[in-house]
C-alpha cells in the first residue's frame, strides 16, 4: 500500500463545502451594511430627487422624516427609505417642497450614525440644503 500524504477528492469538497457553509451563516447574522458615508449620499440623493421631482412636476412633495423612516410622497406616489440599525433621527419632522422646490421654513435633521451625529441644514426658501 502506498500512502502519498495528500488528501483525496472527497476529503477536499467535504471540507469546501463545510467551509461554504458556515460562511453563509455568518453572513445571515451579519448581513454587509453600507458605511456612513454612502448612507449620507443616499439620504441626501432622496431629499434632492424629492425636491427636483416637485420642480418638474410642479407638484407639492412631503417628506415625512421619524426615526429611522424616511417618506416622500406626493398625490401619484410614495417613496419609503428604511435606515439600518445603529441610524435614527433624533427629531421627527415633516416639510414639503412647493411646485418650485422650495420649503417655508428652515429645518435642521440630525442623524445619529453609529459614530457620529450629521445634520442635514435645509435653508430658508430654496429648499437646498447641506450637511454637516
Amino acid at each position: 500500500m502506498h500512502n502519498r500524504g495528500g488528501f483525496t477528492l472527497v476529503e477536499l469538497m467535504l471540507v469546501l463545502s463545510l467551509t461554504l457553509v458556515l460562511a453563509s451563516i455568518g453572513f445571515l447574522f451579519h448581513p454587509p451594511t453600507l458605511n456612513s458615508d454612502a448612507e449620507i449620499r443616499l439620504l441626501a440623493s432622496t431629499f434632492k430627487k424629492a425636491r427636483m421631482k416637485a420642480y418638474a412636476l410642479k407638484e407639492k412633495q412631503t417628506v415625512d422624516v421619524s426615526d429611522r423612516d424616511v417618506y416622500v410622497y406626493d398625490t401619484h406616489d410614495d417613496c419609503h427609505l428604511r435606515l439600518p440599525h445603529g441610524y435614527h433621527f433624533l427629531t421627527d419632522h415633516t416639510f414639503s417642497y412647493n411646485a418650485a422646490g422650495h420649503i417655508k421654513k428652515p429645518k435642521t435633521l440630525v442623524l445619529q450614525a453609529p459614530h457620529r451625529h450629521y445634520r442635514f441644514v435645509f435653508q430658508l426658501g430654496s429648499g437646498t440644503f447641506y450637511v454637516q
